[in-house]
């Protein structure tokens, strides 16, 4: 075993539960794999840069009122980014019935890590989301299944099944409507997230929350071996308040404190493996009102594997989507099916627990940025 690890069982449940959230708790891992601190978070494509010719533009595409319009009047990279990713949240959002393929590769300090799964969403409050681990040659399987009541984990590995269930229900009247401050609104987010409910979405606001975009052009994408994509080929960095997060500024009245926002500059050892920079390729559909408009075939992040080293691929989250009518729907896909054993060993999870852990986590951790945001020293001191 990896000597960075404790244990091919941790690993193995670290990298399914960050598979199952959003994209910045699986860079969390990776973060955590490099030996960092961080704060948070498929197939192979072989992707020739030469090939990406840009496509100028239709002028269905730059029509007045479309998001290519939107796009193209925007002052910046980053605003005609941001306008893109928003079209594709309303697409994914606005679908009756979603089913994705996704594949994630993530490699770290010599290991390597691959998730495969099936996601699906209906109306309803209806979901499945599957996902399978290979990990340092150990495997396991989390599935994520609500038929609108009732909301089942069920982890899986060599030699353990873990079931927990919990009422849908009972988890919404735990965290507060009215009166509702930042943290109850967030902790939601992160919940319908993390059970599936927003987990495509969840992803692009998370880039949408922590990076500032820096290009935007028209290119193609070659996905799994067929034929070019037509695709936006958006890049994003770090923005200034989360790179405070990852590699602060050292404090003066800290001796010997290592002054990690110069080490980040200067590409130190201390960012080995972390990411630095973030492309994602949006369908370029001919036309905006189609289903799979800017849908988010590829995310991929990029860092150096050696001080003063290239910047390389680290990470790829792959999200193929799939047409599947609503008239087509088995609803044996939002259901569960166990063992007279194992339904004996469910664990009944209680919301209430979940949300009161969750918000004293989220409190503790701005009550940590608060006080680090308080004893720095004021600009030009």
């Amino acid at each position: 075993m990896h000597p960075a690890m404790h244990s091919q069982k941790e690993l193995l449940r670290a990298v399914c539960t960050c598979a199952a959230r959003p994209l910045l708790a699986t860079l969390a891992l990776l973060f955590a794999l490099a030996a960092l601190f961080f704060f948070c978070q498929q197939g192979t494509i072989a992707q020739d840069r030469s090939a990406q010719t840009p496509k100028p533009a239709s002028a269905a595409e730059q029509a007045p009122g479309t998001p290519a319009a939107a796009a193209v009047n925007s002052k910046s990279a980053d605003g005609r980014a941001r306008a893109l990713m928003q079209w594709a949240k309303w697409h994914i959002a606005a679908a009756p019935v979603l089913q994705a393929i996704i594949e994630q590769h993530i490699q770290s300090r010599g290991l390597r890590f691959s998730v495969t799964g099936r996601y699906v969403r209906a109306r309803g409050n209806r979901v499945r989301f599957e996902l399978s681990a290979d990990v340092a040659l150990a495997q396991g399987k989390i599935t994520l299944v609500c038929d609108g009541q009732t909301v089942w984990r069920i982890e899986e590995n060599p030699t353990n099944k873990t079931v927990t269930r919990w009422s849908l229900k009972a988890m919404e009247d735990a965290i507060p409507v009215e009166r509702a401050d930042e943290i109850d609104l967030q902790i939601r987010q992160e919940l319908a997230a993390e059970q599936g409910f927003r987990a495509i979405e969840a992803t692009l606001d998370d880039l949408l929350d922590h990076l500032v975009f820096t290009r935007v052009e028209a290119g193609w994408l070659g996905f799994k071996g067929r034929s070019w994509i037509p695709v936006f080929v958006v890049e994003g960095q770090w923005s200034q308040k989360t790179l405070d997060v990852i590699a602060p500024k050292s404090k003066g009245d800290e001796r010997g404190a290592v002054d990690l926002a110069e080490q980040w500059h200067k590409r130190g050892a201390q960012f080995v493996y972390v990411p630095r920079l973030c492309r994602v390729y949006l369908h370029r559909h001919p036309t905006w009102i189609a289903a799979s408009s800017c849908w988010p075939y590829r995310i991929e992040w990029f860092g150096y594997t050696r001080p003063d080293g290239p910047d390389e691929l680290l990470a790829a989250l792959e999200m193929e989507p799939s047409d599947l009518p609503a008239a087509s729907l088995d609803d044996t896909l939002f259901q569960v099916r166990l063992s007279e054993q194992e339904q004996k060993t469910v664990l009944e999870g209680d919301p209430k627990s979940m949300v009161e852990a969750r918000r004293k986590v989220l409190r503790e951790r701005r009550q940590r940025q608060e006080a680090a945001g308080a004893s720095s020293p004021a600009p030009g001191k």
